[in-house]
Order: C-alpha cells, then sequence, then structure tokens
C-alpha cells in the first residue's frame, strides 16, 4: 500500500492476523488527522507530513496536510485514477489515469503538469530520489523514465520482454532503479546513465507485485504471485535468499531503516475480502514474526525508518509508528 492504486482492486478495510509475537503496546499514537470524507484507503507519504486519501462515496482524492488537515489538493473522480506517489521529498504529488495521462502536482502551489504518456491506463508511477524524475508505466508497455525539469519530457525506455513492469524501486541514495514484471525477470539499472546492470531471469518463475531496496542499497526485495520473499544481491544481481513465509501472494514489501527488517504482506488472490497477513521478516535470521493486532489498517508507510499505520473510524483517521 505504498501507492495508491484504488481502482485497480477491490478496496476494502482490512486487520491484522494471524498469533501476533510482538506486542500492541509497541504502536504508538504520533498523529491524527479529519478527513474531508469517510475513506477506507490512505497513503501516507514518505516525509509522514501529507497523506492522500481516497474518498468512498465518489472516488475522489484528496491530498491533506497532517498536521493541520487542511487540504493541499483535490482530484475529482471524473477521470478514473489508477496511479498516485508522492515524491521522496514530498513536494510533489503525481497521479495516473485510465486514459493514459499523467498529472504531477508541486503541493506547494503552482502549476500542474499533465501530459499523455499512452492509450493504456497508467499502471504505476515512482519517483525518483533525483528531485525531477519520474518512473512511469501504462500496462503493458515498457516502463518509461520522464524529466521533470521544465516541461515533461521522456529520457529513457526501459526493457521488457513483454506486458511491462509491475513492480519497481528506487534505492536509497537514487543510484540504482530496479523492475520486474509479468515477464518473472529483475533487471536494475544506473539512474545515471540508465544502462541496465543486472537482469536475473531465474529468481522468480511468477509475476513479481512489488520491490524494495534496503536503506543501505545493499539489498533488492522482491514479492509477487510466488509466495516467497526474494533477496537479490543488487551489487550482483544474484539471488542469496529465497524466505518462505505464510502462504499468499506478497502484494507489499517495505524495507525498514534499520536494514535488517521487512514488513510483507500476502493476501489470498481467490479471496478478496479475506484479509491480508503480515509478518516482519528479519533478513540474518530468516524468520518471521507476526504483526501486534489493530483493529483496522486503512494504509502503512515507512517514515523515517518506522513503519507507519494508518487507522479510520469515519472522517477520524489516527497514525500509529510500529517499534
Amino acid at each position: 500500500m505504498k501507492r495508491l492504486l484504488g481502482m485497480v482492486i477491490a478496496l476494502c478495510c482490512w486487520t491484522f492476523s494471524g498469533n501476533a509475537t510482538a506486542s500492541a503496546a509497541d504502536l504508538k499514537p504520533v498523529a491524527s488527522v479529519t478527513l474531508p470524507c469517510e475513506s477506507t484507503y490512505q497513503m501516507i507519504s514518505p516525509t509522514g507530513k501529507t497523506l492522500a486519501a481516497l474518498c468512498n462515496a465518489d472516488r475522489s482524492l484528496h491530498v491533506v496536510d497532517i498536521a493541520s488537515g487542511k487540504e493541499l489538493f483535490a482530484q475529482a473522480s471524473d477521470i478514473r485514477i489508477s496511479a498516485s506517489d508522492f515524491s521522496r521529498d514530498g513536494k510533489w504529488f503525481g497521479v495516473g489515469f485510465w486514459d493514459g495521462t499523467v498529472k504531477i502536482v508541486p503541493l506547494a502551489g503552482g502549476a500542474a503538469q499533465q501530459w499523455r504518456v499512452s492509450e493504456h491506463r497508467i499502471h504505476l508511477i515512482e519517483f525518483l530520489r533525483d528531485g525531477h524524475s519520474v518512473f512511469v508505466d501504462a500496462l503493458g508497455d515498457p516502463g518509461q523514465i520522464w524529466d521533470l525539469s521544465g516541461t515533461a519530457k521522456p529520457v529513457a525506455t526501459l526493457h521488457s520482454d513483454f506486458s511491462g513492469p509491475s513492480a519497481v524501486a528506487a534505492s536509497a541514495y537514487g543510484k540504482l532503479l530496479a523492475t520486474g514484471g509479468g515477464d518473472t525477470v529483475m533487471r536494475i539499472y544506473d539512474t545515471g546513465t540508465w544502462k541496465m546492470l543486472h537482469e536475473n531471469r531465474n529468481a522468480s518463475k511468477l509475476e513479481m507485485f512489488d520491490m524494495d531496496f534496503t536503506p543501505d542499497g545493499k539489498y533488492l526485495l522482491a514479492g509477487g504471485a510466488d509466495d516467497h520473499l526474494l533477496v537479490i544481491d543488487a551489487a550482483t544481481g544474484e539471488e542469496t535468499r529465497k524466505l518462505g513465509g505464510p502462504s499468499g501472494v506478497i502484494d507489499d514489501v517495505s524495507a525498514l531503516g534499520d536494514n535488517t527488517h521487512v514488513l510483507v504482506e500476502y493476501v489470498d488472490a481467490d479471496d478478496v475480502n479475506k484479509p491480508p497477513v503480515h509478518a516482519i521478516w528479519n533478513l540474518d535470521t530468516q524468520k518471521a514474526q507476526a504483526m501486534p493486532d489493530l483493529e483496522t489498517v486503512t494504509g502503512h508507510r515507512v517514515v523515517n525508518g518506522k513503519m507507519w499505520f494508518a487507522s479510520t473510524k469515519g472522517t477520524a483517521l489516527q497514525i500509529f509508528e510500529y517499534n
């Protein structure tokens, strides 16, 4: 749930499940905000200062300042929203639409940029860490890199055998970008030249749905239709570990700030209403720990190395930090 994919999948609130070995006391309240609408799906920004909420009633999208509750941006649902992301510094918010267009909004004010990328719906948006580039992928197309310095312009098209990427991750220092998709191949690129550095065709036999780098950039973590968490050496592109835990499709992979722990979300591909299972993996011990109970979670994000969870009741939203 790092990216607000919204209408691509069924939206509903979910709860933690499993026999937690960690205590709920490890969940510390950090903020509360009144949303402009009832929402069961939110995305917290990487800075922890803003969040995007998808309204249940009309599927409009609202970005609000967490400290004040002030609305910074609103997108009506007249054009169906299919993807979104915050920039790493929280200054920009990107929205992708089913008609193949992309909108980049400066949250401090100013004119938005909007342009058409494809005839297909936008599937992924991921801001890079250089402050002026964004990865955009339309369903079935190769991923593209767009430079936002001035008028948006394409600067690179990334390789795919077929179907295009379904997962993407940027390393913490911005030097690497990784993709994975329906062709089951993981690729790692140098963001300075957009030269492909590594291509792994053996680690996964099924499509990948999410990726993340450890903060030190040492490992690429990936998961998808295969219910194993793949640990890839970023320097070589080779698999170092394959961690099997709860059964189910891996929908989210989020590395925490200590370079050791990873939150993994497992969903039931046959029952979209079944709550996901969440586990914290320790890469050193190669063991997983179930998460503590929290009644209802409607979004999560790693902020300053710690996992933040959003929980809503009506229009009231609370954010907790997991230690």
